[in-house]
């Protein structure tokens, strides 16, 4: 089970874009350097990720960290920005059934507080039921009136 769905919200004067990644166990996709390597020739894909490097991480070394996580998560705070949102929110709704394997959501886990923790540049444990942020990313080249990013996670059992 993947996917992804995005809502607008708004609370008083507030604005917000969700993002919900719908995951059961399934990897948050291949790796930056993997994409990179699965270029093909006429792919602006290589652009984009140095664009999404630079803006969002300050040319920190991305390689390590899950394309499906970069592409999600900068396409929330694009939306936002293009809706003139106060808050981007990108959530992790975490689906366990009998059949799920927790090894693999160990590792998915790990692979969104690894990217979290690039993000912020300190270590991230993000908890199930937990929303953290807010976290100012400047998205494109200004830096004024930015959405504030949050960052969620639930976990449902499914029996």
């Amino acid at each position: 089970m993947a996917g992804a769905f995005t809502a607008h919200a708004k609370k008083e004067n507030h604005l917000f874009v969700i993002s919900i990644e719908a995951k059961s166990d399934e990897p948050f996709g291949i790796t930056v350097a993997q994409r990179r390597k699965n270029n093909s020739v006429n792919s602006k894909i290589e652009q984009r990720i140095e664009t999404l490097a630079k803006q969002l991480f300050h040319n920190v070394n991305i390689e390590g960290l899950r394309y499906q996580l970069l592409h999600g998560i900068a396409g929330t705070l694009l939306e936002a920005k293009k809706q003139k949102a106060d808050f981007a929110v990108f959530v992790v709704q975490e689906f366990s059934t009998s059949l799920t394997n927790p090894k693999k959501q160990q590792k998915n886990s790990a692979d969104l507080n690894l990217f979290i923790s690039t993000l912020v540049n300190e270590s991230v444990d993000l908890k199930n039921g937990s929303l953290l942020g807010p976290i100012r990313v400047p998205v494109g080249n200004e830096e004024t009136n930015e959405p504030s990013l949050f960052f969620g996670k639930i976990r449902t059992e499914v029996k």
